[in-house]
């Protein structure tokens, strides 16, 4: 055998070699499992002074929703049963009022507003008080940061509506 044909097999095998040690690492490494929907969670606090109990007699609020998230709506545009649900502390004692969505536009994004009033004489107590069902569509995968509150207000029993209710959301995405 001539060197310049033994040099060559030798490149050549080594390069079957190496092409052969490469590759993708297997498996799905990298790719996001797409969420299909969203479950907030919404909480009161007591802020000024968390041993003194509060009861509440009404929560108004709007949940702002990034991008690619929505709630079902009817023909109408009427937000559909089980998208707002009374929670917590807050069952047997509240119910959901003028619950309005509005679909996102181009320059902002789309909300959910209503409001949570007491059905029982004494209110209730902070804590959780109400869940909302999110859809995702395909291509969003939203984080807990991305949905954030405005407009709230918190009204208590014998009180007018203070700034020691803070209300706060956390979500689960599935």
């Amino acid at each position: 055998m001539e060197k310049p044909h033994l040099y060559r097999l030798i490149v050549c095998i080594l390069t079957v070699l190496i092409v052969a040690g490469c590759g993708g690492g297997g498996g799905t490494q990298g790719v996001a499992t797409q969420p299909t929907t969203a479950v907030l969670k919404l909480y009161t606090q007591n802020v000024s002074s968390p041993l003194v109990s509060q009861s509440i007699t009404g929560v108004t609020l709007k949940i702002n929703l990034p991008g690619g998230v929505t709630v079902k709506t009817d023909a109408g545009g009427a937000v559909s049963p089980g998208v707002i649900v009374v929670a917590g502390v807050a069952v047997g004692k509240a119910s959901t009022f003028a619950q309005i969505y509005t679909s996102a536009t181009a320059t902002a994004p789309a909300t959910l507003s209503f409001a949570v009033v007491s059905t029982d004489a004494g209110g209730f107590e902070a804590g959780e008080f109400v869940t909302v069902n999110c859809d995702i569509t395909p291509g969003a995968f939203p984080k807990n940061a991305d949905f954030t509150l405005s407009d709230e207000t918190v009204s208590l029993l014998n009180s007018p509506p203070l700034d020691t209710m803070k209300i706060t959301l956390t979500s689960e995405i599935k």
